[in-house]
């Protein structure tokens, strides 16, 4: 059987690819991002597995962005950010990487400039200008863009899935308790999988067998396991039951096949069921094994603390 179903997996997870410039960069006249102090929690969505939370930027009329912290930096619809007559740089034009099988799509730098959630505005976000519409199409409703690593550096994102709700602070200490009823908590040090892929990693166990993996909240699936851990965690048969999917990433379509894991464990947590992409490719340059995405956190409130360097699992 064949589905075609949304699941961004490192929606972009490079910046410019161009000879001249190895990482997105401020343009000269933008002023340095100031975080602001306060604390405010929001309602978001799940939209087929993605966070969409309701925003706008300065006088526009409300805009829809996903939250990916596999994303670096962030994302604005080249075709918004025109209209709003935002700055864009297009005497550079990249290319971003990540998963797919096609050419990736074109970026230039720019910014999201005069953000505001709820009752907290932000400073210019650097952003990458691309035309986001396959996205927009697989989601239903125009996406305005993607806020990655960018936003959250220097912040904290507390995420209670349960709850649907989203709480942004740079103060831990001035987060009251999430909606969600908790008793037990598992925090890891936030760490990246690389200087140059600043994607969240941490551990999982796999037939106990511990498995290094991206924490990537712009995935919708569960669990992407690369083919070196297919053949290291001997889960060949799992992967053989397993029903071919597609994909959809910064570079286009790719084919998956669809399983499922019993008793992942994460710190004190077991997952008794986790649905399961086994991958035809690395996720990686570096060594990691897998890609966790929103069908594993959904029964948690995730933290994602970036001023502090610590990530937190709650149940």
């Amino acid at each position: 059987m064949r589905s075609r179903r949304l699941f961004l997996l490192y929606a972009i997870t490079g910046a410019l690819v161009l000879g001249a410039c190895q990482s997105a960069q401020a343009p000269a006249d933008m002023a340095p991002v100031t975080v602001p102090a306060a604390v405010t929690t929001v309602p978001f969505e799940l939209v087929h597995n993605e966070i969409i939370i309701n925003t706008a930027i300065g006088e526009s009329a409300p805009q829809r962005f996903m939250l990916d912290c596999g994303v670096d930096p962030s994302v604005i619809d080249l075709t918004l950010a025109r209209t709003l007559g935002i700055e864009i740089d297009e005497t550079e034009v990249g290319e971003a990487t990540g998963a797919g099988d096609g050419e990736g799509l074109a970026v230039m730098l720019s910014s999201i400039p005069d953000l505001a959630i709820q009752d907290m505005t932000f400073d210019p976000i650097v952003a990458l200008a691309a035309d986001i519409s396959p996205f927009s199409e697989a989601l239903g409703f125009p996406l305005a863009g993607i806020l990655g690593h960018s936003f959250l550096e220097n912040r904290i994102v507390r995420i209670d899935y349960p709850a649907r709700q989203l709480t942004i602070g740079t103060d831990i200490g001035a987060f009251g308790p999430p909606a969600t009823a908790v008793t037990e908590r598992y925090v890891v040090p936030l760490k990246f999988n690389s200087e140059e892929e600043l994607i969240p990693v941490f551990d999982l166990v796999i037939n106990g067998e511990t498995v290094t993996v991206t924490l990537d909240t712009g995935s919708s699936g569960g669990l992407e396991l690369s083919p070196s851990a297919v053949t290291r965690l001997s889960l060949e048969a799992e992967k053989a039951a397993g029903e071919t999917t597609e994909a959809l990433g910064a570079r286009g379509l790719r084919t998956l096949t669809n399983g499922s894991l019993s008793d992942v464990g994460l710190g004190p947590f077991v997952i008794a069921e986790l649905p399961t992409h086994f991958g035809e490719r690395s996720l990686s340059a570096v060594a990691v094994e897998g890609n966790a995405g929103n069908k594993l956190f959904q029964n948690f409130v995730l933290t994602l603390d970036y001023v502090n360097g610590e990530v937190i699992f709650q149940q």
